[in-house]
């Protein structure tokens, strides 16, 4: 099992985003695997928390050149306190667009 205080997780997607190694690759794709609060963050195991917005913006097109206009797949395992999420929320460059409920 990996356990990664917070500042670790942001320090390796910062990292990530100054890679010039991207610009090879269509796609960058991130899973965080972690537990989470009814608005919408996540913790590390040092239990201080991120937003999920914070982590899209060190992701967007600006700050991560390489990948600019290509795709980023944020996937994130989390429970949400006690709050129940009814829609699917997707970033595009740190737009939100709200997808209907689609799991009927």
């Amino acid at each position: 099992m990996v356990t990664i205080i917070l500042q670790e997780l942001l320090d390796v997607i910062k990292s990530e985003t100054e890679d010039t190694r991207h610009e090879d690759f269509g796609m960058f794709v991130l899973v965080i695997m972690s537990h989470g609060t009814e608005n919408d963050c996540f913790y590390g195991t040092d239990l201080k928390t991120v937003r999920l917005v914070d982590i899209c913006e060190l992701l967007a097109g600006r700050n991560f050149p390489a990948m600019e206009g290509k795709p980023k797949l944020i996937i994130v395992q989390a429970c949400a306190g006690g709050k129940n999420y009814q829609s699917i929320f997707l970033y595009s460059d740190f737009t939100i667009v709200s997808v209907p409920d689609i799991w009927g």
